[in-house]
């Protein structure tokens, strides 16, 4: 027996490298088709975000010698037909890094946990042993799409929530791909950045305001 655990990415890319996979597309890319095996790669599935975040007020924000996250997690159901029970996961984070001055930031990120759509991962066609070619295929079924603006929109009035807003203020949309990873590098530039942050917002309101507007690009801002 084996199993092959690579990941829902390199799993079947591996598979088709080896020649297991659709036969079609393993003999367009010079791949000797070992076994014709036509679901490898299709059926991918992926969980899509909106993020939130907001800024902590400074009677609410953890000991900076607190450096550990506190994550917590609200499942919801859409009440879709034929969507299963709890499909859309609500997480709260109230620091956005590791860094000592992460309290300042928090975040609610909704998500749809039980997708329809379905994607795909297949060999490039002039790489065929290289990275694979991966569509996920995000939104292309309509009732993903009115879900994940059923998430948005409970997200957005758990931070208009009156005991939300006494502990926060500037509620935002985060960019596409938040910079989360980034402000918990380890190393000089991830702590100037940090550091940044944190003098932007101890700034008066107004100019806070129009510093997380330029940041953020228009619109952003909930409130």
């Amino acid at each position: 027996e084996t199993i092959v655990s690579a990941g829902a990415i390199h799993s079947p890319a591996l598979l088709m490298k080896s020649g297991v996979g659709p036969a079609a597309q393993l003999a367009e890319c010079g791949v000797a088709v070992v076994a014709d095996s036509p679901a490898v790669g299709s059926n991918l599935q992926n969980h899509l975000f909106v993020h939130l975040g907001a800024v902590v007020r400074p009677e609410a924000r953890h000991d900076p010698a607190m450096r550990r996250y506190v994550l917590a997690g609200a499942r919801i159901s859409s009440r879709l037909s034929n969507a299963p029970e709890g499909d859309i996961f609500i997480a709260f984070l109230s620091r956005a890094s590791g860094h000592a001055t992460g309290n300042r930031l928090g975040m609610l990120a909704a998500a749809l946990y039980a997708p329809f759509s379905r994607g795909t991962v297949r060999l490039d066609g002039g790489n065929p042993q290289g990275p694979p070619t991966v569509d996920f295929n995000l939104l292309a079924d309509p009732r993903d799409t009115s879900r994940m603006i059923e998430a948005a929109r409970f997200a957005r009035a758990l931070l208009r929530d009156p005991e939300v807003v006494a502990v926060t203020t500037e509620p935002f949309i985060l960019p596409p791909n938040p910079p989360i990873r980034l402000l918990n590098r380890p190393g000089l530039q991830s702590r100037l950045l940090n550091d940044l942050i944190a003098a932007t917002l101890s700034l008066g309101a107004p100019l806070r305001r129009l510093a997380l507007r330029h940041a953020l690009a228009p619109g952003k801002l909930l409130s």
